[in-house]
């Protein structure tokens, strides 16, 4: 992961689709954990840049994690509630980010695993309006970092 976070460090005005090989790590491992990075991003952006919608955002940030744990709902019933937010008149890029986490899980529950970890990655450039904020894409990088070391922490056999 070292690598891939100097490399987009290094590369990242050049780059398309930035967040790509974290997905791509973080998915190896498990799904669940590209959705938690891209929710732990998106609650750090909505704190400090779009606190006028915060409670809205840490609201359907909670359901998308209740999701991840309980798995209740279909792939209907998730682009339900992507369309719900996109749709919405309060709709900024903390709101746009929760949809493509929405559109994620619905591809997750129909088997489109690269497809759903690209929707997660998409999230979290969203709420990267600016390349260089390094400030904020290096706390987005430790971010999945962190959740990396942590979960091989948790299952080492």
């Amino acid at each position: 992961m070292e690598e891939i976070i100097n490399d987009i460090k290094q590369n990242i005005e050049e780059k398309i689709f930035w967040s790509y090989p974290i997905t791509k790590k973080l998915q190896e491992c498990d799904y669940s954990l590209v959705v938690r990075w891209a929710v732990e991003c998106v609650e750090i952006f909505a704190s400090e840049y779009e606190l006028r919608n915060f409670y809205k955002i840490d609201e359907y940030l909670t359901r998308i994690l209740e999701e991840l744990n309980q798995n209740n709902l279909n792939r209907d019933e998730c682009r339900e509630i992507y369309k719900e937010v996109w749709y919405s008149p309060w709709r900024e890029d903390a709101q746009t980010a929760v949809t493509h986490l929405w559109w994620s899980i619905a591809n997750f529950k129909d088997g489109e695993e690269i497809e759903a970890a690209k929707s997660a990655g998409i999230a979290v450039e969203v709420i990267l309006p600016d390349e260089k904020n390094h400030h904020l894409l290096d706390r987005y990088l430790n971010i999945a970092q962190r959740i990396l070391i942590e979960h091989q922490s948790q299952n080492i056999n």
